[in-house]
């Protein structure tokens, strides 16, 4: 079996014209390196497949490469995810949010990235907006102060330029001083990675834009990730229903002695921003906050957990105060 190439797993919750967008721009653009797409289309509508399906042109349909497992509830999104992992064989898989599309080829740029880094476990591309601005999808593991400071909290908006903000996400990464890291590899010949360092900032220093970053954690809209890793670390965590599955994800790579990287030059991925939790905000901003919570419980001291647990209920009752609010409207 030829192993060699991408999956592509694209978990789908109602949204199947940005979903047509996200398909169309992957079959334009990679599909000599896509080897299957999944989509997992949770409270799935057939008709509205069978429709998408006519709309895309024959080549792809006659090839195949999509696949849709639809499912009659909501799994949520790791669940989800772990379903397409199940059905992979690829050497490499890519996740990709419905409502997000792809520009510019660069899986081959990818792949090339995981040869050249044995140890790199997920990459992160570049994604924008639907403006064009850089989205912060390269991030440090969150802190008690990230419950306040999110990457796109009301405070954050005030304060894009204080310093809880950037020790959580890398808004700007020509603002940040870089150095070398040494690959965990016995060969010295391999190429170095870099790696942030918040505290260190010049005016003149610049990231190196075709290498990789070393980071904590990379945005789930887009992730590429080492099927091997997979096998090592295990699949998703099923316990987040949505948000924050990919940094426990790239934590446990982490803990295991893989690599997180980000590339600035490797993309561009545009993302509509809040695409889907605009939709069902409320229902979002819960989950949000619970797993948030269920973060930091699975990985803070006890002490820690008090101050966890006090952020989490302090977002619980802004979700209530929101909800009337809604309702007085």
């Amino acid at each position: 079996m030829d192993t060699a190439g991408f999956d592509v797993i694209i978990v789908n919750y109602k949204a199947y014209e940005s979903l047509y967008r996200a398909l169309e721009s992957l079959l334009r653009h990679e599909q000599n390196l896509i080897k299957n797409i999944f989509v997992i289309d949770n409270e799935a509508d057939s008709q509205s497949i069978s429709a998408l399906m006519e709309r895309l042109p024959q080549e792809a349909r006659a090839h195949s490469k999509i696949h849709f497992l639809p499912q009659q509830e909501n799994l949520g999104f790791s669940k989800a995810v772990n379903l397409g992992i199940s059905h992979s064989s690829s050497e490499f898989l890519m996740l990709l949010n419905p409502d997000a599309y792809v520009k510019n080829p660069f899986l081959k740029d990818a792949a090339s990235i995981f040869d050249r880094y044995p140890d790199v476990a997920v990459i992160g591309p570049r994604i924008l907006d639907e403006n064009g601005a850089l989205q912060g999808s390269a991030r440090w593991d969150p802190r008690l102060i990230t419950a306040f400071f999110g990457r796109t909290g009301p405070l954050t908006k005030l304060f894009p330029r204080s310093r809880f903000v950037k020790k959580d996400v890398i808004l700007d990464p020509q603002e940040f001083h870089s150095f070398n890291s040494k690959l965990k590899t016995q060969n010295s010949k391999l190429p170095k990675l870099h790696s942030f360092n918040s505290k260190l900032k010049t005016q003149n220093s610049t990231l190196p834009n075709k290498e990789p970053v070393i980071v904590d954690w990379v945005s789930g809209a887009c992730m590429l990730i080492r099927s091997q890793a997979i096998k090592e670390v295990g699949p998703m965590d099923e316990r987040f229903f949505i948000y924050w599955e990919d940094c426990d994800w790239c934590k446990r790579f982490r803990n295991s002695g893989w690599r997180v990287v980000y590339v600035p030059s490797l993309g561009d991925v545009v993302h509509e921003v809040g695409g889907s939790s605009t939709k069902r905000p409320l229902f979002s901003m819960y989950h949000f906050h619970r797993s948030a919570f269920l973060l930091y419980a699975k990985y803070d001291t006890s002490v820690m957990k008090i101050g966890t647990a006090t952020a989490f209920l302090g977002g619980i009752l802004r979700f209530f105060v929101m909800s009337f609010v809604r309702g007085l409207k």
